[in-house]
């Protein structure tokens, strides 16, 4: 797990920051099964094995911003907006070795 979040900042997270000249809120990273229950994740959520995490957005022009550089990572594996019952919105990008590319074509900010 430690390997998979040092790739996930190495190759995603650090990089992004530095194209976007701004830091960047992780609201959530790994999750253990408990943690990942209680907020509603998925039986085979990345958060699982620490190769996602999901970012705050600030405002449109950020999160417009962060989309494009995240989705223009050769090593985004996925890359979804998501949100909850409460209206709070978040985006949520992980990393594999073998990066499958599937992104939320829908810019939704």
């Amino acid at each position: 797990m430690i390997e998979h979040l040092g790739n996930l900042c190495r190759f995603i997270l650090e990089p992004t920051r530095i194209m976007l000249g701004e830091t960047i809120v992780i609201t959530s990273g790994y999750r253990c099964r408990r943690l990942n229950r209680a907020v509603g994740g998925r039986g085979k959520s990345q958060h699982l094995t620490g190769n996602a995490a999901d970012l705050h957005i600030r405002n449109h022009d950020y999160a417009l911003r962060l989309w494009q550089i995240l989705m223009a990572n050769n090593h985004t594996d996925q890359l979804l907006w998501e949100h909850d019952e409460d209206g709070n919105e978040w985006i949520h990008i992980s990393y594999s070795d073998h990066p499958r590319h599937f992104i939320d074509k829908e810019f939704k900010a």
